[in-house]
């Protein structure tokens, strides 16, 4: 039987069946599309974007409740001057319920995240 065209290295390893990755689009986000695309196969994506970390867990709740299917958040950091800070203590807040997958925008601050 030939390859499924949907089945490869990274829909195996985001556990999605279709490789399809939302666009998180900062700001213009919503829990329902993105447990949408994850409902259907895809990677939804939410982006969190000028959220607090409570107001994160929130939203990452109300898609836990519309879909058991893997999704993305996108964490926005470049507005801050400590970013590495920042960063890290989010993600230590939220990994517990966020799930496998964490995104990040740096934009301008990228060269210091990755240092």
């Amino acid at each position: 039987m030939p390859p499924r065209w949907n089945e490869n290295r990274l829909t195996a390893k985001l556990g999605i069946d279709y490789p399809i990755i939302q666009g998180p689009l900062g700001g213009l986000s919503s829990q329902k599309l993105t447990a949408a695309v994850s409902n259907f196969g895809g990677l939804g994506s939410f982006g969190a974007h000028g959220l607090t970390p409570e107001a994160i867990k929130d939203v990452i709740g109300e898609i836990r409740s519309l879909t058991s299917k893997t999704f993305a958040m996108n964490l926005w950091v470049s507005t801050c001057t400590d970013v590495m800070t920042f960063l890290t203590s989010l993600v230590e807040e939220i990994s517990e319920i966020a799930g496998p997958i964490i995104q990040w925008g740096a934009s301008r601050r990228q060269k210091q995240i990755l240092k």
